[in-house]
């Protein structure tokens, strides 16, 4: 999944049904334009066992998006906790709640109580996609499920 926030900035994230990790992109041309080749910038060998967890978490991500073990979870289309949450996010929007009460019908109370501070929280940013990826299916994106 890509990101662009408003200065810019590209980042791209890679997640499974248990790993998630951020890549932010420091050069080049812009990601959604064409093919990317990766090359990951570690000053000494202090970044680099700093980030040997990270890199781990890229294999693992990668090769299950590569089709790696045969008991290798699914590809990274859009996963039905995504479409449940959409639908969940919808109807909360549509009954007028806000996004914290959103929040709470999808992550639970306790989470959004430790999670949602600040403006720019990423479990705000996370319930904003959400929703909009409810009102897009609403609006005809349900029919890419149809074939």
């Amino acid at each position: 999944m890509l990101h662009v926030d408003a200065q810019g900035q590209q980042s791209i994230v890679m997640k499974s049904m248990k790993r998630s990790l951020l890549l932010r992109v420091v050069g080049g041309a812009p990601v959604a334009v064409a093919p990317v080749r990766l090359t990951f910038g570690m000053r000494g060998l202090d970044e680099l066992f700093a980030a040997q967890g990270s890199i781990g978490i890229f294999r693992e991500l990668w090769e299950t998006r590569s089709g790696g073990s045969p008991d290798s979870e699914p590809g990274w289309a859009i996963t039905r906790q995504e479409l449940r949450d959409a639908v969940i996010a919808l109807d909360a929007q549509c009954a007028g709640a806000s996004y914290r009460q959103t929040a709470e019908l999808i992550y639970g109370l306790e989470r959004v109580k430790k999670e949602w501070l600040g403006s720019g929280c990423a479990l705000k940013d996370e319930i904003r996609r959400t929703r909009a990826r409810g009102v897009r299916l609403m609006m005809g994106g349900y029919r890419q499920f149809l074939r």
